[in-house]
């Protein structure tokens, strides 16, 4: 999770690196259900403003309403998600991305 108002998730299948909640942040203790049908088991869920770097990685939404949409990062390594009040900036840098909410 990269947003809390709205919420904002990252769907990311990490490479296999070491010690990565410690690097992306803290695990939810919480399961998310979404008014569409989804569910996160808590397992899977972490949050922070850094993830790993993967090919095919998207977002959604339930507060957006937004379904999975694929993240598109730019040839410079940035990515951009429109919020109704700013965006988030997902910086690619090696195998982390960086979020800034702006």
């Amino acid at each position: 999770m990269v947003s809390i108002t709205p919420t904002v998730l990252l769907a990311v299948v990490p490479p296999e690196i070491k010690n990565r909640g410690a690097l992306i942040g803290g695990k939810s203790s919480r399961t998310w259900e979404f008014s569409y049908g989804g569910r996160i088991p808590t397992q899977s869920l972490y949050y922070g403003t850094r993830t790993f770097y993967n090919e095919g990685m998207q977002w959604f939404s339930p507060d957006l309403e937004r379904q999975f949409t694929d993240l598109n990062f730019s040839p410079e390594g940035i990515a951009e998600i429109k919020l109704p009040d700013g965006r988030l900036k997902v910086v690619r840098d090696g195998h982390v991305c960086n979020i800034v909410r702006e």
